[in-house]
């Protein structure tokens, strides 16, 4: 299932462990993967999309080119047949969530897609932004969750950060195999100063999630930088995801 092959980098997010200036909750990173069929009945492909213009691969494409079926769909709308309750699994107030970017690509005889979101929260003097992956199988009517990963901020009284990171987002197929990968990095923070935030980065591949946790790095004065830690989570990955995830952290690392 596994064998090297290329990159198409499209938009971006990154990771996280938290070291804040008086947050009244840390974030909480969770995540699952689904094995049970069908959330949604209706097809998931109805609106507008602009055909992605892939980057130049950093290594030739061996297997299955899975990232040139590609297609990023920026408009803001749900997937037909979906609601942010059918991706957060909670019951989502009206106008709090957003739909950041939708990913569709073609895996064999069947569509897969991602759908980034967002949802505002809090209360008088605080504010909260959870972030939202969600990954998805359809074959004709049939549409299956396979992973779902959430970030939740806590209540924020302080300059809340809650972002996909731009220049992160990627669909590759290093593997060669059937399946696509979703590359995604985001930063979460809840400070008062110019302390570096949270940084995390995730490689999905079906149900499966690796990826590196840290800081982002950021300089506090002329010449003098704080931040870029980094803890690695590669345990049981093909030998080609460590690699690229750490050249996308390398890339956005700096804030």
């Amino acid at each position: 299932m596994k064998n090297e092959s290329g990159v198409f980098t499209l938009l971006g997010t990154s990771l996280l462990t938290f070291a804040l200036a008086g947050c009244s909750s840390a974030p909480a990173e969770t995540d699952e993967a689904n094995a049970a069929p069908a959330e949604a009945a209706a097809p998931a492909a109805a609106e507008p999309q602009a055909a992605l213009a892939a980057a130049a691969p950093t290594a030739q494409v061996t297997g299955d080119a899975i990232p040139q079926s590609v297609t990023r769909d920026t408009s803001g709308g749900f997937p037909a047949g979906l609601s942010a309750d059918d991706i957060a699994n909670a019951n989502v107030a009206d106008g709090r969530a957003a739909v950041k970017e939708v990913l569709r690509w073609k895996e064999g005889d069947h569509d897969a897609f991602a759908v980034f979101m967002t949802v505002e929260g809090g209360t008088e003097g605080s504010a909260s932004r959870d972030l939202y992956v969600a990954t998805y199988r359809q074959t004709g009517s049939t549409l299956q969750r396979v992973r779902t990963l959430k970030e939740l901020s806590g209540a924020c009284e302080f300059d809340l950060t809650a972002e996909f990171v731009p220049g992160s987002i990627a669909l590759t197929n290093l593997d060669g195999d059937a399946e696509g990968e979703v590359t995604l990095g985001y930063r979460t923070a809840c400070r008062s100063d110019m302390s570096p935030s949270d940084f995390k980065l995730f490689i999905l591949e079906g149900g499966e999630k690796y990826g590196i946790r840290g800081r982002s790095r950021v300089e506090i004065s002329d010449g003098e930088r704080e931040g870029g830690e980094a803890k690695e989570d590669f345990k049981g990955a093909p030998a080609s995801f460590a690699p690229h995830v750490r050249e996308v952290w390398s890339a956005n690392v700096n804030q």
